[in-house]
């Protein structure tokens, strides 16, 4: 193992965002928001805290860009809405003042919910008519297929989410492209049996994702960093394998993303999404480096990596993209 975190803590520049170290402090739930989906004084000391500490960037967890339909937790962050962006905003002032920089993820849970009183007795929706088992209440979730004018407008609606992270002052935006989530319905054949045009091969099933990418570049415009989050394997019988992430990698490189960060596992699978002491630490890294080699532009890598000094060894052996 090496004894000096060189690699580790050089900087790095992507686009607008600068970098001073690689250590990325990805995008885990609190549920520190108010009730209404506001920004709480809770909230901004819990991320201040950890621009103290130094880490290059902050990911803020999941703003749900719908919270009618696309919202299956109590005390998440609302994003769908102008009014968000000033709560917004103390998040991204006060991560800046102690040096930091931050990005925030963004979300559609689709058929994925874990509490069913968020819908209010709405039916959640999917890329095609399925199932999911809530936990509370321990119930299943029948979610409808989406219609193409219902996807053009999460599109939008994405789009748009992705221009108030902008307008808050925040460094980048992520899609949470997922874990299960709205997006990872389509690009996934476990999930996704559409005919049309967002479903099929990967290509087709990676459409709604590329539409988000290009819609979202119009309104933020070109120098501004696109991070998404992309499944590498979903651990599940039907389900995305690396092989299929490595042709959803290049895809979004050719849309117009700036970073992919990466992920393992969905619902059914929840256990490899937050992975347990049973797996080796760097347990993903291997997987994540298959994705490096197939792009040209920055990867974050996930799983277990909690020492500095196995950080560094990722970086040196170019498992994980440096620049």
């Amino acid at each position: 193992m090496p004894t000096k975190l060189t690699k580790l803590f050089e900087p790095i520049q992507i686009k607008s965002l600068k970098l001073k170290n690689r250590i990325v402090m990805p995008p885990m739930c609190t549920r520190f928001s108010n009730l209404d989906g506001s920004v709480s004084e809770r909230m901004v000391n819990y991320y201040v805290e950890r621009a103290k500490g130094g880490v290059g960037l902050i990911i803020c967890e999941t703003a749900v860009i719908d919270s009618k339909l696309g919202k299956g937790l109590l005390r998440c962050l609302h994003i769908d809405q102008d009014k968000y962006v000033t709560g917004l905003g103390e998040i991204a002032r006060a991560v800046h003042f102690y040096g930091g920089k931050v990005a925030i993820q963004l979300i559609h849970m689709g058929r994925q919910i874990f509490k069913t009183e968020p819908l209010e007795g709405r039916q959640p929706v999917s890329s095609s008519n399925t199932s999911f088992q809530a936990t509370q209440p321990p119930t299943t979730v029948y979610a409808r297929e989406l219609t193409v004018e219902e996807i053009e407008d999460i599109v939008e609606k994405f789009a748009l989410a992705a221009k108030r992270v902008q307008t808050a002052g925040f460094d980048a935006v992520e899609f949470h492209g997922a874990n299960g989530y709205l997006i990872a319905q389509f690009f996934s054949p476990y999930i996704n049996k559409r005919k049309d045009r967002y479903g099929g091969d990967v290509y087709g099933r990676s459409r709604f994702a590329v539409e988000i990418v290009k819609r979202t570049r119009e309104l933020v415009g070109w120098n501004y960093p696109i991070i998404f989050r992309i499944p590498i394997h979903e651990m599940v019988d039907g389900g995305i394998t690396l092989e299929e992430s490595k042709t959803i990698a290049k895809i979004l490189e050719d849309a117009g993303v700036d970073i992919l960060n990466t992920s393992v596992g969905l619902g059914e699978t929840y256990h490899y999404v937050i992975p347990p002491m049973a797996l080796p630490q760097g347990c993903y890294v291997e997987m994540v480096g298959e994705i490096k080699k197939n792009v040209k532009i920055p990867v974050i890598t996930v799983g277990r990596i909690n020492d500095p000094t196995l950080a560094e060894k990722i970086l040196l052996e170019g498992k994980s993209r440096p620049c």
